[in-house]
């Protein structure tokens, strides 16, 4: 195991006052997350990080179905561990939205609308990155899947599906059989469906929205994906701002700590 403590979190005594975090893994996301607690977190201090034997992961875990089974066997076998996929859309907003759903103010859960979109990058890292994210679907979508069985119900069984996607910008994808933009349809046994779309391509920004349509109402989950209340109104129209990236948001939205 690889081991990094930053020499700037070994004070003479630890103060009470801060909440000493180490970070398993440092991956794309972990990465970030320790870069979070560092700089934007005042009450919090990065005390290490280690890049094996995670226990919460975000996700996709793996790209690999052996590598996935080996991490749940090996977690089996220590008890005291406890092994978590990050999939942090089901706090929040959506936690609030899959108790009102479990509240029944929508009826019967139907249909599920949901996208996933970044602010198209064509400095490289990206397409780096794409290469080994395991694809479009695994990589971004698998967050909407996560979603859709917890709003639809974890025990949902699909029954068919269908996908199809296109490249419009990153031409680079085609050499890993990827896509920039995707849709898929997945059919529910007991007449329930969801569609998805994932883009890579958008102009505006990060913009992330699902829809929960139910045999008695609906409910939409940032529909319209501003940083702020803040608006300005000139000749141009009425303008708000939207999210820049999906990183703003893992760095400033789960601190409070806006720009």
């Amino acid at each position: 195991m690889r081991f990094y403590l930053h020499q700037s979190t070994i004070p003479n005594s630890f103060s009470p006052s801060k909440l000493n975090i180490g970070v398993v893994g440092i991956g794309r996301m972990g990465q970030h997350h320790a870069l979070n607690i560092l700089y934007h977190v005042p009450r919090a201090r990065l005390l290490a990080v280690c890049s094996r034997h995670p226990t919460s992961l975000s996700a996709p875990k793996s790209t690999s179905s052996q590598k996935l089974e080996s991490l749940i066997k090996t977690a089996e076998k220590h008890k005291e561990t406890k092994l978590m996929v990050g999939f942090v859309r089901r706090f929040e907003n959506y936690g609030d939205a899959r108790s009102k759903i479990q509240a029944g103010l929508i009826g019967t859960p139907l249909i599920i609308r949901s996208q996933g979109t970044e602010k198209l990058d064509k400095t490289g890292f990206f397409i780096n990155y794409a290469r080994v994210s395991g694809g479009i679907f695994l990589d971004t979508v698998i967050h909407d899947i996560d979603l859709t069985l917890s709003f639809f119900g974890d025990s949902s069984v699909p029954k068919s599906c269908y996908a199809t996607g296109l490249i419009a910008h990153h031409h680079e994808m085609a050499e890993f059989n990827d896509v920039d933009n995707a849709v898929g349809v997945v059919e529910f046994w007991g007449g329930k469906t969801a569609y998805y779309y994932h883009s890579r391509t958008t102009m505006h920004g990060y913009d992330n929205c699902t829809e929960i349509v139910g045999s008695e109402g609906k409910i939409g989950i940032n529909l319209v994906p501003v940083v702020n209340e803040v608006t300005v109104s000139g000749k141009g129209g009425i303008v708000q701002e939207a999210y820049p990236s999906w990183i703003y948001v893992v760095l400033f939205e789960t601190t409070g700590d806006r720009v």
